[in-house]
């Protein structure tokens, strides 16, 4: 795993990304997230500081994945999670099955991903990183409460920032 991005790194914007519609196939031939720790992927100072303080959580009270954290900003609610999933089925050909949002191919870094918008029905946005049939990490994210941002430009600043930390997929 690489060190954390500088503060100062700077990030593309959603209008950097490429959008088409989802494929059945996969987007990967597959690497390995073993020993990858969520919270060193993503940390606090390689996102905007405009976005405020953000304080991480570790042990998320919910956790869907085999690992997890949370980093927030509890004055404003903007959030953003970071979940790894390792083990059979648990790839994102699998985890796409379980979104009710449309699921559209994008880049981000370089790197085919998965998007989906769900903001209207959940607040939330989410960037899913393939590494095969049963590997997957995700970014997921939720705007500040003002509306300032949002969601899936919070979900691609934070998956940008997050996606030279990943090994190769």
């Amino acid at each position: 795993m690489a060190a954390s991005p500088p503060a100062s790194t700077s990030v593309s914007t959603p209008a950097a990304t490429t959008t088409t519609a989802s494929s059945p196939a996969s987007t990967s031939v597959g690497g390995s997230l073993n020993g990858v720790d969520p919270c060193g992927v993503l940390t606090p100072s390689s996102l905007p500081s405009a976005w405020g303080t953000l304080t991480v959580d570790a042990d998320p009270a919910v956790q869907l994945g085999d690992g997890a954290c949370d980093l927030s900003n509890q004055r404003t609610a903007l959030a953003v999670g970071v979940t790894l999933y390792l083990g059979p089925g648990r790839g994102v050909q699998s985890l796409i099955t379980t979104i009710s949002a449309p699921v559209l191919d994008s880049v981000i870094a370089g790197r085919p991903v998965k998007m989906y918008d769900d903001a209207a029905a959940t607040g939330t946005c989410g960037i899913l990183f393939d590494f095969g049939p049963d590997q997957s990490i995700t970014v997921a994210a939720s705007p500040p409460v003002d509306n300032s941002l949002k969601a899936c430009d919070v979900a691609t600043t934070a998956a940008t920032a997050m996606a030279p930390n990943l090994p190769p997929s």
